[in-house]
């Protein structure tokens, strides 16, 4: 008994394409269109698509201050509206806090921008919470200008031998024995922090008022106090600078009213004293400290004392908050994003443009058929 043997439809699906002239003229201007719009807006896209639980779009022609979780430590990088940047402090020194400084640099803050150089870097104190990631990021980015504490090493023998007309404050701590070779390692400009300085463009000022005097009992006190100018508004960075030298810089200086408070020595109470926040009668404050950190910080009467000019919703901490941006936008506006994530893969808009180039070409120019169906549709 014989079968017959029934052949098998084929459903293969032919691609063809179909270049007319109107095609063609619709495809470029549209293709044109999605270039200029992806280009001209490229960082309000990006910051879009890769910072999440943002109250606001950030805008990187203003001022850009991030503060990075790293713990009970400090690290600070700002982006300026010439595309340089400012970076204060680096971290601790164990090997946690020196990972998180650099991932967050290489997948969130130079992600953003296309200058890699670090042009202005301060160090404000010996301390390894501030000190202790020197290195780690001294052997990965090129630094322009330090600005270093007027504190020596006694294991760097060109630092101790350095000489002064005043007497020395010397440490002989092995962290910041790296820091400063790594310092001079990177043979950049250096200079001593001290009042007076003034790094000036022609939208910016950067403008130190402390340190005051060249010696200090407490190498805390060399944190120089430095402003941010920008747009009618202020950033205002302290280090671990105590109340003692807070006083005597009020006492010497006209201290701008200040819109944005990073605290100084991380929220402890033997700093932010009310002479000194009467002074600068502060909007916002930043608070870099650890999660259940064993020194209490911030105290609860350095929070008390800054209650008296904001309420809890405009104090920001590392601890709760996680990795801080703080914005001040071109329109004079303060935009705050919290919790920002360390980001493992990047989105580039080049990548969406790609994506939505390939996908306009196909719906312009390509036309599947399946040639089995047509024939049988020409049968009937």
């Amino acid at each position: 008994m014989s079968r017959k043997t029934k052949n098998k439809k084929s459903n293969s699906v032919v691609v063809k394409f179909r270049f007319t002239i109107l095609r063609v003229t619709i495809f470029i201007v549209l293709a044109a269109l999605l270039t200029f719009f992806s280009f001209m807006f490229k960082q309000q896209i990006e910051s879009f698509l890769n910072y999440n639980s943002f109250t606001t779009v950030i805008d990187y022609n203003g001022v850009v201050m991030h503060t990075i979780n790293v713990g009970q430590a400090e690290a600070i990088i700002i982006s300026l509206p010439d595309g340089k940047n400012l970076m204060v402090d680096s971290g601790n020194s164990n090997e946690e806090s020196k990972t998180k400084v650099l991932n967050y640099l290489e997948n969130n803050f130079f992600a953003t921008t296309q200058n890699k150089f670090i042009d202005y870097f301060i160090l404000t104190h010996s301390d390894a919470d501030h000190a202790g990631g020197v290195k780690a990021i001294f052997d990965e980015y090129e630094i322009l200008n330090v600005y270093r504490p007027k504190i020596f090493s006694t294991k760097i023998a060109n630092d101790a031998n350095y000489s002064t007309t005043y007497k020395k404050r010397e440490v002989a701590t092995s962290v910041y024995a790296e820091a400063i070779s790594a310092i001079y390692e990177e043979k950049c400009n250096i200079c001593f922090s001290e009042s007076g300085i003034e790094i000036k463009n022609e939208t910016y000022k950067i403008t130190f008022y402390a340190p005051i005097e060249d010696y200090y009992a407490d190498v805390n006190d060399f944190s120089p106090i430095v402003v941010v100018y920008y747009n009618g508004r202020t950033i205002m960075l302290t280090g671990d600078i105590s109340k003692e030298r807070e006083i005597d810089v009020i006492k010497s200086k006209t201290l701008p009213t200040i819109d944005v408070l990073n605290v100084a020595h991380h929220g402890s109470k033997n700093s932010s004293c009310s002479e000194f926040l009467n002074a600068i009668s502060p909007k916002y404050a930043v608070i870099s400290c650890g999660l259940n950190n064993s020194y209490n910080h911030p105290n609860a009467e350095t929070l008390e004392r800054l209650h008296k000019f904001m309420n809890d919703n405009f104090i920001f901490r590392t601890d709760i908050n996680g990795n801080i941006i703080i914005n001040i936008t071109t329109e004079h506006e303060i935009g705050v994003v919290l919790d920002v994530q360390n980001l493992k893969d990047y989105i580039k808009v080049e990548y969406i443009w790609a994506g939505i180039l390939v996908f306009m070409f196909f719906i312009t120019f390509v036309k599947l058929e399946n040639p089995t169906k047509k024939s049988n549709k020409n049968k009937k």
